[in-house]
């Protein structure tokens, strides 16, 4: 449930980017959209997981695992709530590009949020080192670049 809720939000992020160019564009937009989420969180969490380890800082893999499948969960969430108004200001803007930079925001918001709830986890048995907060601070923020500039944003 919580993979369907993820992949139905950010599908509705990408629909809503591509909604001024047309159906096939918006179509496009959901199934890329959706699908690098999943990549992303695929390639990205097992990496957090082996950097911390190696560190010698890693709770257990399968917490990191539940914690990553609901960071995936509050990002959908937030993306199924905002996709309305996604839609309304995409449609209704003078510049049809607009509609990538509302939902550019909308998606980043999300990351944030799905982010800081696997921070959260990674830092629960324990206080939170300079050694772990850097590791996870290069890791968020290579994971986003890629992710941002997959999606053909530079």
């Amino acid at each position: 449930m919580k993979v369907l809720i993820t992949v139905l939000g950010t599908a509705l992020v990408g629909a809503c980017a591509g909604l001024p160019y047309g159906v096939p564009h918006a179509l496009a937009g959901a199934v890329s959209l959706a699908g690098l989420v999943l990549v992303m969180a695929a390639l990205m969490v097992p990496a957090l997981y082996i950097s911390l380890a190696l560190a010698g800082a890693a709770p257990p893999a399968n917490q990191v695992a539940s914690d990553a499948l609901d960071g995936l969960y509050r990002m959908g969430i937030l993306c199924l709530g905002l996709s309305p108004a996604l839609a309304f200001l995409g449609t209704t803007s003078t510049s049809p590009d607009d509609a990538g930079v509302y939902a550019t925001v909308a998606l980043a918001t999300g990351v944030c949020l799905g982010m800081e709830r696997l921070y959260s986890s990674v830092t629960r048995d324990a206080q939170p080192t300079l050694m772990v907060g850097s590791l996870y601070a290069a890791w968020a923020l290579v994971g986003m670049v890629i992710g941002f500039r997959l999606w053909g944003l530079s």
